[in-house]
């Protein structure tokens, strides 16, 4: 459904009584623009029950879907080629039937983003829109995971230098002082190559391996192994449909065997 402009009514459901359910998600990142919901109205509404799991994604287009609906890498991104809902935070989310929070804007990194100076998601990951207008407060979502997909904005031009790897570690140290019981995951991941690759994952993995020293024993590191051929990539290199779903199940592996959590879903290859 394309939104218009200002405060609008839709209808979502006008059908034969009975039991149904009603799940609203958003394609877009929040770069595109800020989506309210100022009032929900029905007939007789029962809210589900809350999941019983809570898995934060901190990241970029990756897990925001970007591209993920385009034929292949040489096509332009549109609107219409995101979708969240295809993106590996979406489709964890199904997996294990967990409640999931994404707090992903496209292009933007730890410390540099993919142009510009807008701010980098040292900044944004703590602030409720991306306004700046109002800090987010953490112990509003207790998160149980917490999944960490940032870098390959970092290090597309060039290796950012103990400045990331400073900024990575700082980034761990404050998610676990905010967040003392969950897992942390940290993952990078397919759209690097040779060197640049090869230095983002060192530099995460050895921020990793700090604070495990320091005493953290529930931090992970996760690569993205993505195979060749189709559903690799969608648009602009982005990871593809069935790139997104291996970005899901090698986390879905992870968080499995840290965490005893059982899937009630598995997406199909």
């Amino acid at each position: 459904m394309a939104l218009e402009e200002g405060s609008r009514t839709y209808t979502l459901f006008d059908g034969a009584p009975g039991r149904h359910t009603i799940r609203v998600t958003r394609r877009t990142a929040s770069n595109v623009g800020i989506t309210r919901f100022e009032n929900v109205e029905a007939a007789g509404l029962h809210p589900t029950s809350a999941p019983d799991h809570r898995i934060m994604v901190i990241g970029d287009s990756f897990a925001s879907g970007f591209g993920v609906e385009g034929v292949n890498e040489k096509c332009a991104y549109s609107h219409q080629t995101q979708n969240a809902d295809l993106a590996f935070p979406a489709l964890l989310g199904r997996t294990f039937g967990a409640d999931i929070h994404v707090i992903a804007t496209d292009g933007r990194g730890l410390i540099r983003n993919w142009t510009g100076e807008d701010p980098t998601m040292s900044t944004l990951a703590w602030q409720t829109l991306p306004d700046g207008a109002t800090s987010w407060t953490p112990q509003s979502y207790k998160a149980q995971v917490i999944v960490v997909n940032l870098g390959t904005n970092d290090f597309t031009a060039s290796d950012p230098g103990e400045s990331f790897d400073a900024a990575y570690v700082f980034m761990l140290r404050r998610l676990r002082a905010t967040y003392p019981d969950a897992l942390i995951v940290g993952s990078i991941g397919g759209s690097l190559w040779g060197k640049r690759f090869a230095a983002a994952r060192t530099s995460i993995s050895d921020a990793i391996d700090l604070v495990r020293k320091e005493g953290d024993a529930n931090v992970r590191f996760v690569e993205f192994k993505l195979r060749s051929g189709p559903g690799r990539y969608g648009c602009d290199y982005h990871p593809g449909q069935r790139a997104q779903i291996e970005m899901a199940a090698a986390l879905e592996q992870e968080i499995s065997n840290s965490l005893g959590w059982t899937t009630t879903n598995r997406a199909a290859d």
